[in-house]
């Protein structure tokens, strides 16, 4: 690894009690910067706007009733995975 101070944490986190690293685990989300801390889809936009990668947020979905009632489109002829199989021999 390198870096002794690393080292030394890394012996001693595997020194803890599963309750312990339960604990310790927790307390590293709930930290500033970690991905699990609470991150929400705002804040993801406002980061990927930020970063150029989106020029605006989408407008949240609120209304689910016209998804509740949608049906699979019927297709004909073979699988598409089937075909897929097939061309690749």
């Amino acid at each position: 690894m390198g870096n002794p101070n690393l080292e030394r944490v890394l012996r001693e986190v595997l020194a803890l009690d599963p309750a312990e690293r339960k604990q310790l685990r927790d307390l590293l989300d709930k930290s500033e910067g970690s991905p699990s801390s609470g991150a929400t889809e705002r804040t993801l936009d406002e980061a990927l706007i930020r970063a150029g990668l989106m020029t605006k947020a989408p407008i949240p979905i609120t209304d689910l009733k016209p998804y509740e009632e949608r049906r699979l489109a019927e297709a004909k002829g073979k699988p598409t995975s089937e075909i897929l199989v097939e061309e690749r021999r």
